[in-house]
């Protein structure tokens, strides 16, 4: 809604990103005897750290993730924030114990970016029903959990050569949480554009065209020769562009200075990508 609860807006960040390193957490784990072969360099294959040792950090974060969503709901006198970190938690466990080896783990992990998304939409005070969002919120939601489900699609083989078929699926599903995305917002309600933001429906679809474009490039360059160096590029591209796409959807819902404070989020993300893969 435009406006920053300190006492609810710290344990969210907290619940986000502690469920955010939980499923990292995990996912070395359950990726140890593939990694042996694929990415011995990593801490566990690596013998840096015991998996003993990231299997108690993972259920430390993910607990204090479950806490932290519980202790926004008590703050703000609802159950919505806990009860999405619940899910949240439930879609990161099943992921990474499992799901991420079937056709269900780009849904798995799209439904986390979606649940991710809903956990701060739950803490603003839209509604007192349970669990009720306005339209324009659900469709941003599902929109990134879909590109997100592609980028996991897409990226489900990049330590080594992929199957193009692999990539054209997942780039096409990509694509296809940025038209549900780009459908224009003015016809959403006056629920989340804020007024006289956004005046030409046509501007909407065009910034995130210019936003995604070398999401695209590197897409195609990925499909025409899909070595695990170009692939593993087009990934991280994506995944920096989440950020882009976020800045954008605040300046028309919020205006210019939340829009460039998520923006800000790319100096942390290119300067930590220099030591932290993205992929």
């Amino acid at each position: 809604a435009g406006r920053v609860e300190v006492p609810l807006f710290l344990p969210l960040l907290v619940c986000s990103a502690a469920m955010y390193l939980a499923g990292m957490v995990f996912n070395d784990v359950c990726d140890y005897q593939q990694d042996l072969r694929e990415r011995p360099w990593r801490p566990l294959p690596a013998g840096q750290i015991a998996r003993r040792s990231a299997i108690i950090l993972g259920t430390q974060l993910l607990l204090i993730g479950w806490v932290a969503g519980w202790v926004t709901s008590w703050i703000g006198h609802q159950g919505r924030t806990g009860a999405v970190a619940t899910l949240l938690a439930a879609m990161v466990l099943a992921y990474d114990l499992g799901g991420k080896r079937t056709w269900l783990g780009p849904l798995l992990m799209g439904a986390c970016r979606a649940l991710n998304i809903l956990l701060g939409m739950s803490a603003g005070g839209v509604s007192s029903l349970p669990i009720a969002w306005p339209a324009g919120g659900l469709v941003i939601a599902v929109a990134l959990g879909v590109y997100v489900a592609g980028i996991t699609w897409f990226a489900r083989s990049e330590a080594r050569i992929s199957r193009r078929r692999h990539l054209v699926c997942g780039g096409s599903v990509m694509a296809m949480g940025i038209l549900l995305l780009a459908f224009p917002p003015v016809r959403w309600g006056g629920n989340w554009v804020r007024q006289g933001q956004l005046t030409d429906a046509a501007v909407w679809p065009g910034l995130l065209l210019l936003l995604t474009l070398p999401v695209w490039r590197r897409v195609i360059v990925a499909i025409r020769r899909p070595a695990a160096e170009g692939v593993q590029a087009a990934v991280k591209q994506a995944i920096l562009t989440l950020i882009l796409l976020d800045a954008a959807i605040c300046l028309v819902g919020v205006g210019p200075r939340a829009a460039v404070a998520v923006l800000s989020l790319l100096i942390p993300f290119l300067l930590l990508g220099r030591r932290v893969a993205s992929t």
